[in-house]
């Protein structure tokens, strides 16, 4: 390991001892982790959110960092414990679609975490991010390779989640991944998701009540009050309202709302 970085996600909120209870151990198996909390303010159980909020950071972490991702409400199930290695960075958590835009833009090799290689003391049906997940951290921090606490898997993990779906030609139906706390709706489907469609532009876009037959480049491009639909900072199609909430406005349910847009 080249350095000590440990980056947690989560949706335990800041109220319990669950978040400390990791972090203590991560510090018992190596007491030097430098241990950054991202944020433990998911919304409860949403995966595409944690999903999203991953891809937003990851990559602007140094070489050989370990993130921690602990959305689970699978947790006790079948679902399998990962790690997840591409050539930059470590990723553990459940394989329950967290990590599905990872899959989508990395090379990566999975190992189902081994728990008798753990060493745990005891491991708990409802907190594998205390008992299963921080301990797998912290052996890599003490220098056990992949193969040591875990076993290679060949086949495909989780499958990603698809976040659009084909209504016509032309036509297609998105997801919300994710409403950020500006009230900007953010969508799973980006420019590199175009591309390999062998689509190079966006004609229409309807959200709601809201209709545009272009895409802005900046915020600043309308005025107060007004909706417009960009490429974010991430290249994710976004729904936003200048100096307002989106989501309000619209009344935009992520659970049953949808954004249509033409491609071509």
């Amino acid at each position: 390991m080249k350095n000590n970085i440990i980056t947690l996600l989560t949706d335990f909120g800041t109220k319990s001892g669950y978040v400390g209870s990791i972090k203590g151990v991560l510090k018992s198996y190596y007491p030097d982790a430098d241990i950054i909390d991202v944020s433990h303010e998911i919304d409860p159980f949403d995966i595409a959110g944690a999903a999203f909020t991953l891809h937003t950071y990851y990559a602007s972490f140094p070489k050989d960092t370990i993130h921690i991702v602990v959305v689970d409400p699978g947790v006790g199930s079948l679902r399998r414990p990962v790690l997840v290695r591409t050539a930059r960075h470590f990723f553990i958590g459940p394989d329950n679609g967290v990590f599905q835009f990872i899959f989508n833009r990395e090379a990566y090799t999975v190992y189902e975490l081994d728990i008798e290689k753990l060493n745990s003391a005891s491991i708990s049906a409802t907190f594998h991010g205390r008992d299963i997940f921080a301990p797998a951290a912290g052996k890599l921090l003490q220098g056990e390779p992949c193969e040591k606490i875990g076993k290679r898997l060949d086949e495909r993990t989780e499958v990603p989640r698809v976040f659009y779906s084909k209504e016509d030609a032309g036509m297609l139906k998105l997801q919300a991944v994710t409403i950020d706390r500006f009230g900007n709706i953010i969508s799973g489907f980006s420019r590199r998701d175009m591309e390999r469609m062998n689509k190079y532009a966006i004609d229409f876009v309807k959200v709601k009540d809201f209709s545009t037959n272009a895409l802005n480049s900046f915020y600043a491009e309308k005025s107060d009050g007004e909706f417009l639909a960009l490429w974010n900072s991430m290249d994710f199609l976004e729904i936003a309202a200048v100096n307002a909430n989106a989501a309000e406005l619209l009344q935009f349910d992520k659970k049953k709302d949808y954004i249509e847009i033409k491609i071509r």
